[in-house]
């Protein structure tokens, strides 16, 4: 039984990561990742290498427990948060693997189009040919890394952040009066784990783990989509059974925001763009996510955001 008498000290650090958009920011982000995964694995058990100094510094300040619950991303820092919640949830090694992942995601050579005479191509960067299948094929490598008796956390929210390319339409009622016709474009991606209900499934066969990384793979390629750049993410949502396409779509029912509201004419998808156009510091959402984060006894509550700010000279 906990001690949770008034007065106590909380001995249980809970952390809370907004991550902005901003591809230059990225690799800075990723190490920032990397630090607060170090943190935690220093107040387990068995402490790895990369604790560091974390461990005698989490024990100056009397933390025993370091749990990570809410992670909300746009862009670049989407990318970050699909790796650090399998990281949090699978075991998958946040390290040398993750550095590789953004060498290959950042080689603009290799995610160029190769131009082709008279035909003006959708976009700059392949999206789905390079940027997902890559990110999906490192993510299954490195879940095989994973250690067997990896303790994912008893929660944990991933919000991803995207933007419709077709507005949604939709009534709001300002008054008693007629309700006003107006377009969303808003959208955004939430994934959810906790003992009982999982959007990050641990299955034998693979079926359901396999299903969950396409969808974490297409949610942090959705959410960097730059226009011009990248070409729309075309996302499943619709209602029915899914039509059979090569490729196919990603089905994202559930856990997108535009289920069941696809465009007209695409066959139940809906074609979703970068999160940072309309929401590139994602910090209202975290802050949403930490009131409905369960707790089952006191704990210290921190938010961070990430966002790198140079060094200014000093002043004359």
């Amino acid at each position: 039984m906990s001690d949770d008498r008034p007065g106590r000290p909380s001995t249980e650090l809970r952390l809370a990561l907004a991550m902005r958009g901003g591809v230059s920011l990225a690799v800075w982000m990723g190490g920032a990742c990397c630090e607060t995964a170090a943190l935690r694995s220093a107040a387990g058990r068995a402490p790895g290498p990369e604790a560091g100094l974390y461990t005698g510094l989490l024990r100056a300040c009397g933390y025993e427990d370091v749990d990570i619950d809410v992670l909300a991303g746009t862009s670049a820092g989407g990318l970050n948060g699909v790796l650090l919640a399998c990281h949090l949830v699978y075991g998958m090694p946040f390290g040398p693997g993750v550095r590789d992942v953004w060498l290959r995601l950042g080689d603009l050579e290799g995610l160029l189009r190769r131009s082709t005479p008279f035909h003006v191509p959708t976009s700059l960067m392949r999206g789905d040919e390079v940027f997902y299948e890559e990110l999906r094929a490192a993510l299954g490598r490195l879940l095989k890394e994973a250690p067997a008796d990896w303790r994912p956390p008893a929660s944990l929210r991933l919000i991803l952040t995207a933007t419709r390319l077709r507005p949604r339409r939709d009534l709001v009622r300002p008054t008693l009066g007629r309700p006003l016709p107006v377009g969303r474009s808003n959208a955004y991606f939430r994934f959810r784990h906790r003992t009982s209900l999982t959007d990050f499934p641990v299955d034998s066969t693979g079926v359901a783990r396999e299903g969950a990384l396409n969808r974490l793979a297409y949610a942090a390629r959705t959410s960097s989509s730059f226009p011009g750049a990248f070409e729309p993410a075309r996302v499943y949502v619709g209602n029915g059974p899914q039509p059979v396409e090569k490729p196919p779509r990603v089905d994202m029912r559930g856990v997108s925001s535009e289920t069941g509201y696809p465009d007209e004419n695409l066959n139940g998808c809906a074609e979703l763009m970068d999160g940072g156009l309309l929401d590139n510091i994602p910090v209202a959402w975290a802050v949403r996510a930490v009131a409905g984060a369960p707790a089952v006894r006191k704990a210290d509550r921190w938010l961070l955001f990430l966002q790198p700010v140079p060094p200014f000279p000093p002043p004359p």
